[in-house]
């Protein structure tokens, strides 16, 4: 599993309990049903979960590229 990165930031102490408390969540998500997928369109408020995810309670992520299906009419 990867391991967040540890440095100094000026992040505000508020924002940085609710961090503290998604990964919690997550982890505790891990423990509890082992393998969790997560499913997203890789918006820019995705990003936040993916990178939450990836650094502390992913083993792996998966992405599909859907750019290239063709829509319906």
């Amino acid at each position: 599993m990867p391991i967040a990165a540890t440095h100094p930031t000026s992040i505000d102490p508020v924002l940085a309990l609710k961090v503290q408390a998604s990964i919690a969540l997550l982890q505790q998500g891990v423990r509890d049903h082992g393998r969790l997928v997560y499913a997203s369109s890789l918006g820019a408020e995705a990003m936040v979960l993916t990178d939450l995810i990836w650094t502390s309670a992913a083993d792996d992520i998966v992405s599909i590229d859907t750019a290239g299906c063709p829509r319906k009419p």
